[in-house]
């Protein structure tokens, strides 16, 4: 054998001989099988942690005995009986009571290892409420076990260990998957399950179910979503009739209602592609709209279904259609969308005025760069700022000498009610400036919110 071969035979030796040593160390301190093995969680592809410690303890008696002379530290080694249990696939295991015994005194877990079918059992009681396919499992443990095992790995200068909490999901997950019928998933779980192991209690979180749509307003004095009272700020009393709210009833409400029921979701929080005032329709093709249900319990729906009881219960007031299930970063996509929107505007003119004039008052603005200050009847609840706006097109529906009736289609974020009586020249130009006479809005509708280009 060349010198080369003779330094790694010694090398590996050294290795092998510093690797037993330190886990014969390790199992005089107390340690269980399982934590044993956890202290080299990355060696041994492949195995789980409670092998690792059963290997390494075969493969201390195993040298004991092949040794002639073996070193104190391994011959006065207090090692258990181990033999293999062809029942259990060939595994070496201690003997029962004496494996448990000291699990229960592990410095480093607390017997932990020895509770994971009750554990597993105790989780899955939990989650017989919930409708699911998948779970994510996290746990919480003692803050001296925590303290412990960094305190080990600090003496050891060791990179090869894993620490309890992760062995400790793992094993319950494994447990868990039979037991539940649910699959582990750690990326995108229907249920996130916290063990808290220093009381013995399970907290079970739903993941938040996301439904998409589009909605029409056939009625005006609508909000699209729930307008607190500002005198109560949603408590009730006198001036909201105890509802809480300054309007009884809004889209958001209409809408979620039947599937608040349906999902047993302890809340809701519904997300539009913009809002229409209170005062305007949404017709035509209809606003698109998210809706997110937190913490439901149930999520096996039939969409269809859903949809007629919306549209049922909400005749002639609010209708849904297209529901689909959709993601949670599609609800940033909605809020953000810049979608160029076709209204039907009817307008009131204080003076006569022609169709020729209203046609070249409305190429003229359709030629030029609006700019809109924010509105006056905003102005207290949003940034002072000024927008810059196009309109895009424009029809001519009627013209008579008090007033007419528009089609005008505008860009994202166009403020219209403003773009026609010009709000005291804070959005420029405007119609009422180019008629030379003033204007008001009588009624406003939305016909299309246009996908983005």
């Amino acid at each position: 054998m060349d010198q080369g071969a003779d330094q790694d035979a010694d090398q590996v030796s050294r290795t092998i001989e510093d690797l037993l040593r330190r886990n014969a160390t390790l199992w005089e301190r107390g340690l269980c099988v399982d934590c044993l093995g956890r202290q080299t969680a990355r060696l041994g592809y492949g195995l789980t942690n409670r092998r690792r410690g059963e290997a390494i303890l075969i493969t201390l008696s195993m040298a004991r005995e092949y040794l002639r002379d073996p070193p104190p530290w391994l011959a006065e080694l207090d090692l258990p009986y181990l033999h293999l249990d062809e029942e259990q696939g060939g595994g070496a295991s201690e003997g029962a009571a004496e494996a448990d015994d000291r699990a229960r005194n592990c410095p480093l877990c607390d017997g932990l290892f020895t509770q994971l079918d009750d554990l597993a059992e105790m989780i899955t009681e939990a989650l017989r409420p919930y409708e699911a396919s998948s779970f994510k499992m996290g746990c919480m443990v003692d803050d001296h076990l925590v303290e412990a095992q960094a305190a080990l790995v600090q003496e050891l200068g060791s990179n090869i260990t894993e620490n309890l909490k992760q062995h400790l999901n793992r094993e319950l997950s494994h447990r868990l998957a039979p037991l539940s019928g649910l699959e582990p998933d750690p990326e995108d779980p229907h249920l996130f399950i916290l063990l808290d192991t220093r009381y013995d209690t399970v907290k079970v979180q739903a993941a938040s179910l996301f439904i998409k749509g589009r909605y029409r307003k056939l009625v005006r004095n609508l909000p699209q979503t729930r307008w607190p009272c500002r005198d109560c700020q949603g408590l009730g009393c006198h001036r909201c009739e105890g509802t809480g709210y300054r309007y009884r009833s809004s889209v958001e409400q209409l809408v979620t209602g039947p599937f608040m029921e349906a999902t047993n979701a302890v809340e809701e929080k519904f997300h539009g592609a913009g809002r229409e005032d209170i005062d305007v329709r949404c017709l035509g093709t209809g606003r698109p709209f998210v809706i997110e249900f937190r913490q439901p319990r149930l999520r096996e729906l039939d969409l269809e279904e859903l949809t007629e009881a919306v549209n049922e219960g909400a005749r002639d007031i609010v209708e849904v259609e297209g529901l689909e299930w959709c993601r949670r970063d599609e609800v940033a996509a909605i809020k953000q969308a810049q979608n160029d929107k076709t209204y039907r505007v009817k307008v009131a003119f204080e003076g006569s005025v022609d169709e020729e004039s209203l046609k070249k008052a409305l190429e003229m603005m359709a030629s030029r760069v609006i700019q809109q200050q924010t509105p006056s009847r905003v102005a207290h609840r949003r940034a002072a700022k000024v927008r810059k706006r196009n309109l895009r097109s424009f029809s001519i529906v009627a013209c008579e000498k008090g007033g007419c009736e528009l089609e005008l289609t505008c860009e994202h974020g166009t403020y219209v009610k403003e773009l026609v009586h010009g709000d005291e020249d804070r959005t420029v130009p405007n119609l009422a400036a180019l008629l030379e006479t003033p204007c008001q809005v009588t009624a406003l509708d939305v016909l299309a919110v246009h996908d983005e280009q």
